[in-house]
């Protein structure tokens, strides 16, 4: 019966994605996710954005906080197609620097639905997960891709 239920969301998902484009972020929301929603988190305050800047079809935003974090964002006509993160190190410093912004896209993505806890919640099954190898996560309309070598999160 548990194995139903998740099929069914799972076919409800594919449906209602059947009529959406890839992601449903505009730039203004990423900004907003980049730049508000990472103040939420008290552990987060400490994280800068040092450069924000358009190059052609692309956004990119530079963090600095325990790690440099460097954020690409693809945009598309009239949202963004996909967005790279990438960590300079790899240390405890820098894996709280990632949760930050991970919590912080999925807050800019969905701010309506995801509470601060519930982005903490998945950010972290999202990043405990890849302890091992990538995982892969599915935010509603989007995936996230998680992995360590290199600290990296694709969303798609």
């Amino acid at each position: 019966m548990k194995n139903l239920y998740a099929f069914g969301l799972g076919a409800v998902a594919v449906l209602c994605a059947a009529n959406v484009s890839a992601m449903q972020l505009t730039k203004d929301q990423l900004d907003k996710g980049v730049k508000q929603y990472i103040k939420e988190i008290p552990q987060c305050v400490a994280l800068q954005v040092t450069r924000d800047q358009q190059v052609g079809r692309a956004w990119f935003y530079e963090l600095k906080g325990n790690a440099t974090i460097e954020i690409v964002a693809r945009l598309g006509d009239s949202s963004v197609d996909s967005i790279e993160v990438v960590s300079s190190a790899k240390n405890d410093g820098a894996m709280r620097d990632m949760m930050c912004v991970t919590v912080a896209l999925m807050r800019g993505i969905q701010p309506e639905y995801i509470t601060v806890d519930e982005a903490i919640k998945d950010a972290a099954h999202l990043w405990e997960n890849a302890a091992q190898k990538p995982f892969k996560k599915a935010f509603f309309f989007d995936t996230f891709t998680a992995k360590l070598t290199p600290l990296s999160l694709v969303v798609q």
